[in-house]
């Protein structure tokens, strides 16, 4: 069953060009575990950035129709305090995970890179000194035949 859903998303999204489209949008349809947790944390942290922007525009309100009314005004003074200390939050909490992910990502390419057999050496070179082929000495030169 599960093989007929597959077939008929694959058939569907041929019919209608959108894995095309998603192509020439620059979409990958196939994304990693990391590329999805990530989303899903930006757009948590979306929500959670409005839903502090809205506290803040509610909590204004409140402070212009409080009219002077002392209890209003408190309310309104601790939903605005409360409000911007939650969009604080959620900006150090965006970054810390936006920086975990980075290093997560870089971590999973390093691996990629020792798993397919590449090194940090650039083209030519080794990364064990021994291994390193040295230019011929020339005949006149005293300090050249001392390592040899």
């Amino acid at each position: 069953m599960n093989r007929l859903r597959t077939l008929a998303a694959t058939g569907l999204q041929q019919a209608t060009g959108l894995s095309d489209t998603a192509t020439q949008a620059g979409i990958s349809s196939s994304s990693s575990l990391t590329d999805v947790i990530g989303s899903l944390i930006k757009a948590l942290m979306g929500g959670l950035g409005v839903l502090f922007v809205v506290l803040l525009l509610y909590a204004g309100f409140i402070y212009f129709t409080s009219q002077g009314a002392p209890d209003k005004m408190k309310k309104a003074k601790d939903l605005i305090r409360d409000a911007v200390i939650g969009l604080v939050i959620v900006f150090a909490s965006y970054s810390v995970a936006a920086y975990v992910i980075d290093l997560i990502t870089a971590t999973q390419d390093n691996a990629g890179a020792l798993h397919s057999g590449a090194t940090g050496a650039t083209a030519g070179q080794s990364q064990n000194p021994e291994d390193e082929v040295l230019p011929p000495c020339p005949p006149d030169d005293p300090l050249c035949n001392v390592s040899q």
